[in-house]
């Protein structure tokens, strides 16, 4: 595989999206690579326990909420990502 430098990219580094918020603390990160030719993609963030509980609080708490929504409002949430998803598909 090739040992290629990670290139100048347009997406940006993710972080831990916790509770609207981009958390960027961790324990370094995961370099992504092609499995094609090797080329390196970006990097992941890595998680630390803190990191980890904090987005399991904030999804406990998510849920609460989200499961007192009413169905039918769920679904339009849903069909809603679905033609957002579809009319960007060649960007995903």
């Amino acid at each position: 595989m090739s040992s290629n430098p990670a290139p100048a990219s347009p997406i940006p580094s993710p972080g831990h999206w916790i509770a609207g918020q981009n958390e960027s603390s961790g324990t370094g990160a995961l370099e992504l690579r092609s499995p094609v030719d090797g080329t390196a993609l970006g990097r992941l963030p890595l998680a630390d326990a803190e990191v980890v509980e904090a987005a399991v609080q904030s999804g406990a708490r998510a849920f609460a909420a989200w499961s007192r929504v009413p169905v039918k409002e769920r679904v339009l949430v849903l069909y809603k990502f679905r033609e957002i998803a579809l009319a960007r598909l060649n960007e995903l």
